[in-house]
């Protein structure tokens, strides 16, 4: 049978192995991935994490305006609901970022060797 690896094909990555990479159906070449895919996993997973709040930035505002225009448009006032309604979710995300960072730096400080030491203990 005829095997096509990506490594015969394409440059091979500095520091990884072509015979790690795992193939679809391999349950045995998974568990001998090296350091280099979990790095360029996490690096992946944080771009992804920031085009999601990118997205949810500017699509919750424009969203919650253009509902706020339609009310507008439907009992003929002035745009005020739909300028309320993009502050409120403006706020919104911002309050749920804030939170949600402070949330994620007090478990990570709270996971370090630092945290070990209580506060009214004195220094070494």
């Amino acid at each position: 049978m005829f095997l096509l690896h990506c490594a015969r094909i394409h440059k091979p990555v500095p520091g990884l192995d072509p015979e790690t990479v795992p193939i679809r159906g391999d349950a045995t070449r998974v568990a001998n991935t090296t350091r280099v895919d979990d790095d360029r996993g996490a690096l992946y997973s944080g771009f992804g994490e920031a085009l999601s709040r990118a997205f949810e930035m500017a699509l919750t505002p424009a969203i919650f305006g253009g509902l706020g225009y339609l009310v507008d448009r439907a009992l003929g006032t002035s745009p005020v609901v739909a300028v309320a309604l993009f502050l409120f979710a403006v706020l919104g995300s911002f309050a749920r970022m804030w939170y949600g960072y402070d949330a994620r730096m007090k478990a990570i400080e709270s996971s370090g060797p630092w945290s070990e030491r209580q506060p009214s203990e004195p220094r070494p």
